[in-house]
Parts: structure tokens; sequence; C-alpha cells
């Protein structure tokens, strides 16, 4: 099945895809990139996307707000990685230059699809622990991919994490002068 480019759609939220098997192309906000099985990119509220031209392809989507309803996610938000993949990467992904999504090998992403399919068992338990449940889950899985991303960044990520570094260090001192040489020091 082929979806029309005019299935492009955005949201509220914020969408982790984890590309589990196959191939596609991915539509973001005016730019294409191929897709195919370990690929893992986040798709930030408001931005518009699609995917066409899939061949047998499954995905697992993961939707979260970032609002603070999510307890400790503001500490794992605090890895540069975190910022990386989460924040910067997402907004610049249109510019050809910056492109490259994070891409899993093959026992990363068993790993990685294990937590999301405790995360789905959570979501759809009639357990009293499930919502609690699924909040562990849903960190794990978050930390997990900030790890993978850390120790092998795609493309233009290492440079996105010494960003990260730079706004985590802004934000931790934000009532305190920061000079500018602090911040070159942090990020070499």
């Amino acid at each position: 099945v082929c979806v029309p480019r005019d299935a492009m759609h955005a949201h509220d939220f914020t969408e982790i895809v984890i590309v589990d098997s196959g191939r596609g192309v991915h539509h973001y906000e005016g730019a294409e990139h191929g897709i195919q099985t370990g690929d893992v990119f986040v798709i930030l509220p408001h931005h518009a996307h699609t995917i066409t031209e899939p061949e047998q392809l499954r995905i697992s989507n993961v939707l979260f707000y970032d609002d603070g309803s999510i307890p400790l996610l503001a500490e794992l938000a605090q890895l540069p990685a975190y910022r990386a993949l989460l924040t910067l990467e997402p907004r610049l992904r249109q510019q050809a230059e910056v492109g490259g999504r994070m891409h899993l090998g093959r026992d990363r992403l068993g790993g990685v699809l294990s937590v999301v399919d405790q995360l789905g068992n959570a979501l759809h338990s009639s357990e009293a622990s499930s919502s609690a449940m699924a909040t562990l889950c849903f960190l794990q899985l978050v930390k997990e991919l900030c790890e993978a991303y850390a120790a092998e960044p795609p493309g233009m990520g290492a440079p996105l994490m010494q960003v990260g570094r730079a706004i985590a260090y802004i934000e931790d001192h934000f009532f305190e002068p920061i000079r500018t040489a602090d911040l070159a020091e942090l990020v070499n």
C-alpha cells in the first residue's frame, strides 16, 4: 500500500518512531529521508510528516506529552543525548547536511523492541500498578535510546550532543553569570 503525500499530518504530542522492520520514505517538514530496519527518529509536536513507499514496513510509535506530567523525564532530559535525539535533531532534520538518524544494530534493536513490548503490555493491562509500570517502561526506553545515541552518535550527532551539553549547562546555571569561555571549554 502506498500512502499519498497528502496524508501529511501533525499532532500535539511528541512521537518516537522505531523502524522494527522493512523500509520506506519519511517526509518531514519538506525533507525526505529513506528509513529502514533499526532507524529511530523523533517527530516533534506540530511538525507535518508522513511515510510513503513502505516495503514490508513495521514501525513502533511511542507517543507522549513532554509537559512535565511524566515523573523523572526531566532528569533524563538533562542528558546531552536526550537533547540531541529528542530536541535538536528533529528541528534540524529538514536541512540535508544535518540529516542522519540514529540506527540501532540488531542486538540493540531487539532490546529496545522488548522494552516497547513491555510498555504496550503495561498500557493494556488492567492491573492497579499498570500505570506505574508503563511509566517505568517508558523511562527505560528513553534511557536506552539515549545510551545508544551517546555510544554511536549518527552523522551530526556528536556536535549536537556538544550543543546539548551547553544547553544543559545554561539551564543549570541560569541565574548565574555564564561566560562564553566556560561554555567553549565544556564542549571542547
